[in-house]
């Protein structure tokens, strides 16, 4: 995590951080891993009753393990960005 010289606000929530993010590809808009489901199958969440409240802080540090296990999961739903934003797109207006 690096300090932003001025925070970003997404909604009503503000981060005076970031990082450096890529993004390879989408899964197609509804259709990807459902992080719930898996919980229980990753170390980041030591207590999988209350995983929800892990997910809330501004970063997460994911163990190697954990990051391969979710990219083999999602690996082969990705599809290339172009082909899929306009759907993530529609929806962000449609929720404001």
């Amino acid at each position: 995590m690096t300090p932003l010289l001025e925070p970003v606000s997404f909604g009503e929530r503000r981060f005076a951080s970031g990082c450096t993010l890529r993004v390879h590809g989408l899964a197609p808009h509804r259709e990807g891993v459902v992080l719930a489901d898996l919980v229980s199958q990753l170390e980041v969440f030591p207590d999988p009753r209350h995983w929800s409240v892990r997910m809330r802080r501004a970063a997460l540090p994911l163990p190697d393990a954990d990051a391969g296990f979710l990219r083999r999961e999602l690996q082969p739903l990705l599809r290339p960005y172009p082909s899929v934003i306009s759907a993530y797109l529609r929806e962000s207006d449609r929720s404001g």
